[in-house]
């Protein structure tokens, strides 16, 4: 069958079962998962809150046209599913995903405080970060990344085909090789002992730090800095 939302709210105390043929059309209302421990089978909807406490459990691909909040004292889990995201992601709770969170916006999305695993960057509109976030694998792709005064970690690999710029620190932090491919930043430091790569010139307006065991190739590029180059332990 189908289910047409075209404003308003539901809530959601217990599962959220979808079958094979059915549709869910989310308008732009807004459900509200406030149940203690439940499991969302997936599905397209406008606007999603985590609510309450507990354990949400996706079991399958989610699209969210609008925005996802995860509230305190909630833990969303996406396990290897992926996400889409159009509108503004804010986090309170906590996130566990080993799949990939797509923000695809046309116009300006805001992204706040989070863990991530893969997560990609699509879709004219600038994506605004916010607070201390952490990521696997980064991917910008014909899209505008800016990082504010944020703080990004970033453990796997970084791959830039779009626009990023910042005015904190992206701290590459792998215990394995780490790629990074052409790109701005302000301030940058390599921490861990993977093997962090340049896949092309990076030009880094502030400073750089090399920590502990990092190690940094150059390869065979042009990089340039405008501020302090710091290694307190680290190679190059």
């Amino acid at each position: 069958g189908e289910l047409t939302m075209t404003d308003g709210t539901i809530s959601v105390m217990r599962n959220w079962l979808r079958g094979n043929n059915s549709i869910f059309t989310g308008g732009a209302g807004t459900v509200i998962f406030n149940g203690t421990e439940q499991n969302i089978f997936g599905g397209n909807f406008a606007n999603v809150l985590f609510a309450n406490n507990g354990l949400k459990t996706v079991l399958g691909n989610i699209v969210v046209t609008d925005s996802l909040h995860i509230a305190e004292n909630v833990t969303l889990n996406i396990a290897s599913f992926t996400c889409n995201v159009g509108g503004n992601w804010s986090n309170e709770g906590q996130l566990i995903s080993t799949g990939t969170i797509n923000f695809d916006r046309s116009s300006s999305q805001v992204i706040s405080s989070g863990k991530f695993n893969n997560v990609s960057f699509s879709g004219a509109g600038t994506k605004k970060l916010f607070g201390i976030l952490s990521f696997h694998n980064v991917s910008i792709n014909d899209s505008t990344v800016d990082g504010g005064t944020s703080i990004d970690s970033v453990s796997g690999n970084w791959n830039n085909n779009g626009i990023f710029h910042s005015s904190g620190v992206v701290v590459f932090n792998g215990t394995s090789p780490q790629q990074i491919s052409q790109s701005e930043f302000n301030n940058i430091a390599f921490i861990g002992s993977g093997v962090k790569t340049a896949l092309g010139s990076l030009n880094i307006l502030g400073n750089v730090t090399l920590y502990n065991t990092a190690h940094f190739n150059a390869g065979n590029f042009e990089h340039y800095v405008g501020g302090y180059w710091t290694k307190t332990a680290g190679s190059i």
